[in-house]
């Protein structure tokens, strides 16, 4: 089971990084999100029973340190990718994000494909709003803008 898990970390690594360079250099930050998190979520739309098990397995098997690793890696690239739209974020989102983007869109796209049947188009929507809300707003940024205006 772990090397299943292990092979399917790589596939999905693989395929956000590809979503990544596929962009392009043009594409603006809403699409670009849009893009990753569906490449992100392709094993779900995929197969949906074999993620839940993967899921399952993932909370019950002792290998915290190899998801860890794999966020690590993949936040990496993330990270460098976001500095992109460095102008269009808030600045801490950019190295933070790196390692909470992956994990609120994990986390809002297991709320919705645990529904059966599983609600995948809304969780992509839903994934897209918070990544994006994360990465524009974010704690206090109403209140710095009210701040900023006067």
């Amino acid at each position: 089971m772990v090397a299943l898990i292990r092979q399917q970390q790589e596939r999905q690594g693989a395929a956000v990084r590809a979503a990544m360079e596929a962009t392009g250099t043009k594409a603006n930050l809403e699409f670009v999100v849009r893009t990753i998190i569906r490449a992100a979520m392709r094993n779900h739309y995929d197969n949906e029973l074999l993620a839940a098990a993967i899921d399952n397995e993932e909370a019950r098997l002792p290998i915290k340190d190899r998801l860890d690793d794999h966020l690590a890696s993949l936040g990496a690239d993330l990270a460098g990718f976001l500095r992109r739209f460095s102008s269009e974020i808030r600045p801490e989102a950019v190295e933070r994000g790196a390692r909470t983007l992956p994990a609120l869109v994990r986390g809002v796209v297991d709320a919705w494909a645990d529904l059966a049947p599983a609600r995948l188009d809304i969780a992509e929507e839903e994934a897209v709003a918070a990544v994006l809300g994360y990465l524009r707003g974010g704690p206090g940024t109403a209140a710095k803008a009210t701040a900023q205006n006067s």
